[in-house]
């Protein structure tokens, strides 16, 4: 994960280890402990890290004070699949095979809402970073939600895709574009008007768009780093 505005990547290691980074030296910043070894995601700013256990309990932690806010819980009846902060909206997404999005306030752990997404599940999960869009990805493709207020969701974009193999789901840092790289294809939505404005083929596996918006990291199946 880059953090925004920064020249710093965060990793995760399988045990229990968080890494920072400056791509500038290659030389690393900091080393923080976490609740858990299979850390799901980490806030924009570094401060929170979810981690999961057994597939379905989710710890939510703040890695600068220790502080844990959510502890082995279970947001969803069957596995958890994805989750994502928002910093600015003070607000945790989880996403379940249950078919179910929940959205939870981080100042007082109440849950503020639940989108049904997918009834075969829901794979990935990403806040857009600055407008209250929340794009979501499954079986049946990818569902852009307008979540303000957050007694009204409306459905603001569908796009349907035979979606086997679901990678990644990520905005642009300025929220103004889309990315959901499905196999080997990264596809890219316009948040304007919902257009899809380009697709790339990349390795199959995870990416991510670097903090400037000018390349995409990936790391593909055989664990190889590429750019």
């Amino acid at each position: 994960y880059f953090l925004p505005n920064t020249p710093i990547l965060a990793t995760a290691r399988n045990n229990n280890t968080l890494e920072f980074w400056d791509v500038r030296t290659g030389n690393r910043v900091e080393l923080l402990t976490t609740a858990n070894n299979q850390i799901l995601d980490i806030s924009d700013d570094g401060t929170y890290v979810i981690t999961r256990k057994d597939d379905k309990l989710l710890t939510l932690q703040n890695v600068r004070t220790g502080e844990i806010l959510f502890d082995d819980y279970q947001p969803h009846l069957s596995s958890l699949n994805d989750t994502d902060i928002s910093i600015p909206e003070n607000l945790m997404a989880t996403a379940g095979a249950d078919g179910v999005v929940k959205l939870f306030d981080l100042r007082d752990r109440s849950q503020e809402a639940l989108i049904r997404a997918d009834d075969n599940g829901v794979n990935k999960v990403a806040f857009s970073p600055n407008e209250t869009l929340l794009a979501t990805m499954g079986s049946d493709g990818v569902h852009v939600y307008d979540y303000r207020p957050i007694f009204n969701i409306i459905e603001r974009y569908v796009f349907s895709l035979s979606i086997d193999e679901p990678n990644a789901l990520y905005f642009s840092l300025d929220g103004s574009l889309l990315f959901a790289h499905v196999g080997d294809t990264l596809h890219v939505w316009s948040m304007k008007n919902g257009i899809e404005v380009a697709n790339y083929t990349l390795p199959d596996g995870d990416s991510i768009i670097t903090a400037d918006g000018t390349h995409i990291i990936g790391v593909d199946t055989q664990g190889s780093i590429y750019s």
